[in-house]
């Protein structure tokens, strides 16, 4: 969506095809439609044959020039099936840097996968995209930038929301907290690696020594309803706010005071650059994706995987005394930003013509 916002229609045109056998409507499905994409629904179910026609019907009647997966080690599977569509260029593009839940031996059959998925996306690609180096690296080998067909792509973010003045105080308010309090701010999904259940052990210490300290965590997932039940354990329940979803994160992310991060895996921290456009303090876990997005902060604290949580707590600590970065001049600000989306957008342009050109080389030679 991103991409979308930004995009020169008459340079670049976007449609997409889910393949979520659900059908259900994305959240920004209006929107997309209402920049002049279109969206194909071609259920990837049992019938491997029919969504192997449909796939590449769809990418015949389009007449496209590119298609770009973004279905991790699945996309092998994808571009092998589109191969065989004249004049089009096939882009595997994957985001995280581990497959399998960190501690846990990768079972047979998946291994198994990932050796096909890769070996095909070899075969397949003319281009792999990773969203980091660390992505890049951890799937392809530290050797990876001698690939022509492999680039960097990292994510970015639209600075112009952050420069709208937001009301902290009404912020607050809307979340039930003094208007004096000091927020921790959390944001992701409840699932496993995102290790969010460490967050109580932190803000027992904290909230002990500072009585206007308060935790807000916003996201949902599985594990949403362990993660308030521990929070009751530990009698934090008036120091926590737990958001399902804020209509618009920038309130949160400029009324908060310090931005905790405990995930063990991410491809690559896109919350972290939010984190950093808005001038939080972060503490975070010192793993790949999370070091190369930190970068855009002066104020980022890494602290090892392995780390106690009295580190953590240290960390936080040390995080309320820095105090956020008032970010006076977006437009100053944004020249040295790295993690834009015009920046984002140039460089996967820059991709698509690359890749687009080397096509019309391949099919005039053919032809």
């Amino acid at each position: 969506m991103e991409m979308v916002r930004v995009r020169n229609r008459d340079d670049i045109e976007i449609d997409v095809c889910t393949i979520n056998p659900r059908l259900a409507a994305g959240e920004y499905e209006d929107e997309f439609r209402q920049l002049g994409g279109r969206i194909f629904r071609c259920p990837l179910r049992k019938n491997l044959w029919s969504f192997n026609r449909d796939l590449r019907n769809i990418l015949k009647e389009g007449k496209y020039d590119i298609l770009h997966s973004h279905h991790y080690y699945a996309s092998g599977y994808f571009l092998k099936v589109a191969h065989t569509v004249r004049g089009l260029a096939l882009v595997a593009h994957l985001h995280p840097t581990v497959d399998f839940n960190i501690g846990i031996r990768v079972p047979f059959p998946r291994s198994f996968f990932r050796w096909l998925m890769k070996r095909w996306i070899d075969c397949y690609a003319d281009a792999i995209l990773g969203a980091s180096h660390a992505t890049l690296e951890l799937n392809w080998g530290a050797n990876w930038h001698q690939d022509s067909r492999k680039f960097y792509q990292p994510n970015g973010i639209n600075l112009a929301q952050f420069k709208q003045p937001i009301n902290s105080i009404q912020v607050r308010q809307e979340l039930d907290l003094p208007a004096d309090a000091r927020i921790v701010l959390t944001v992701g999904r409840h699932v496993p690696h995102k290790r969010h259940i460490i967050i109580p052990e932190i803000a027992k210490d904290i909230c002990g020594k500072y009585d206007n300290v308060y935790f807000v965590i916003n996201g949902d997932g599985p594990l949403y309803e362990e993660l308030d039940r521990r929070i009751n354990e530990l009698g934090l329940h008036d120091r926590f706010r737990l958001t399902r979803g804020f209509p618009s994160l920038v309130p949160l992310w400029k009324s908060g005071d310090v931005f905790l991060f405990p995930s063990a895996q991410e491809g690559f921290g896109i919350v972290v650059i939010e984190a950093a456009a808005a001038g939080l303090p972060i503490v975070a876990r010192r793993i790949p994706g999370v070091m190369e997005a930190a970068q855009a902060s002066d104020k980022a604290i890494l602290l090892d995987p392995d780390s106690p949580v009295g580190l953590w707590i240290e960390a936080v600590e040390k995080a309320l005394l820095m105090g956020r970065t008032q970010i006076s001049d977006y437009d100053l600000f944004e020249k040295d930003f790295k993690y834009t989306t015009q920046a984002s957008w140039d460089n996967l342009v820059h991709i698509y013509k690359t890749i687009g050109a080397q096509k019309r080389k391949e099919n005039h030679r053919s032809s």
